[in-house]
């Protein structure tokens, strides 16, 4: 006959059981922490792992969308206030990749980021209705890009720190059509000159 203890050995200790019964892993209703937010969705060996909604209850913010080994990735929403703040593309909790992101101000990126900055090729539609494509590096308009006014207006050319910086050229297109050509210092046209343009360009 055997004893109780060999029989519980058998099977492992007791804690090993309960601690395997209280791994979140797979589909999971809602998982509410300590501070109040909430997770539901997809876990793989107690992290989130897969699809899934994290809300952070005091901040009013809310994420939707993949998850790997605890972080967002892949694609996701998120939302501020109920409001959409960005949709894209997530990579190690940052947004990496193409997204779009409508800031508070009214201005909307839609582009490629690096770990969270808007890095390289993006659009920025300013709440004057200007619009800035081109090259960005950290957050600020840097390379190669065209910034155009409302009225027509606008200026194709090099940028740094998100300043008009280099060889550049801006078209007049009211009252009359002009370009200047020249040279740019932190926004300002140093050096060049000025030449009527055909109605083609």
């Amino acid at each position: 006959m055997m004893s109780s203890r060999s029989t519980a050995s058998s099977s492992g200790p007791r804690w090993k059981t309960s601690d395997a019964l209280a791994q979140k892993h797979g589909p999971r209703k809602t998982v509410i922490s300590v501070s109040g937010n909430k997770y539901t969705g997809e876990w793989a060996y107690n992290k989130r792992h897969g699809q899934g909604r994290q809300e952070w209850v005091k901040e009013g913010k809310e994420y939707e969308g993949g998850w790997f080994d605890g972080r967002r990735q892949g694609y996701g929403v998120l939302r501020i206030q109920g409001k959409t703040v960005y949709e894209g593309e997530w990579e190690n909790d940052k947004m990496h990749g193409l997204g779009r992101y409508t800031y508070d101000s009214g201005d909307i990126y839609d582009g490629t980021w690096i770990s969270g900055q808007r890095t390289g090729l993006g659009q920025m539609v300013y709440p004057d209705q200007s619009v800035y494509s081109g090259d960005w590096l950290n957050g600020k308009r840097h390379g190669k890009g065209t910034h155009t006014l409302q009225n027509g207006n606008r200026y194709e050319g090099e940028w740094s720190d998100d300043h008009k910086h280099g060889r550049g050229s801006f078209w007049y297109i009211t009252p009359n059509r002009r370009r200047y050509d020249g040279e740019w210092v932190e926004g300002t046209a140093k050096c060049g000159a000025m030449v009527d343009v055909d109605e083609k360009e």
